[in-house]
């Protein structure tokens, strides 16, 4: 069976049980969004990535869902506000509006990977999301086909059309998806 768990402190060793080596690559921890650029990015370590996230469970910001299969956790989904994310707003030219909610990363493990389970897992997401009287959720995936696990960290667009969102606008190769809940 399928579950989505929102993010919460009593959770966090879930969260870094999904973010190891062989899951997301024990090296990001959903991080990316918050460091200001993405100059020198791919030269952090793990180490940095980490703490950042553990500051960000010092502050309280519990941004995102995890997934369970059977009880275990094997997945994960940033999503929250997305005026929290100033690098994201920025990258896509996009005004302020603290109403509007993010989906801005995907992983799961390689043993649930390509069975499609994400289709279900965003579904699951903007249920409980429209239950906490979301109104609009962007995401922000890379387009393309046969995009490799290193790049489809967005999600794959596929899964987001197929849940009602549509293209908002167009930025490079990346396209702003909105759905109306």
């Amino acid at each position: 069976m399928l579950e989505v768990k929102r993010l919460s402190p009593d959770l966090k060793p879930d969260f870094y049980r999904v973010h190891n080596d062989s899951s997301c690559g024990g090296w990001c921890f959903c991080a990316a969004w918050y460091i200001s650029d993405w100059e020198g990015f791919g030269d952090r370590t793990a180490a940095q990535n980490r703490q950042v996230r553990e500051d960000l469970f010092a502050k309280g910001i519990l941004d995102g869902y995890l997934v369970y299969m059977e009880g275990n956790p094997v997945g994960w989904c940033q999503v929250g506000p997305r005026d929290n994310l100033p690098k994201l707003t920025e990258q896509f030219l996009l005004e302020p509006d603290p109403t509007i909610w993010a989906i801005s990363c995907m992983a799961l493990a390689p043993n649930v990977q390509g069975k499609g389970f994400a289709h279900e897992i965003i579904k699951l997401i903007l249920d409980d999301l429209r239950q906490q009287g979301i109104k609009r959720v962007q995401a922000f995936p890379k387009n393309g086909e046969n995009l490799s696990k290193e790049t489809i960290w967005t999600g794959p667009i596929s899964v987001f059309l197929k849940n009602g969102f549509k293209v908002l606008k167009t930025k490079g190769h990346r396209p702003v998806l909105e759905i109306k809940l």
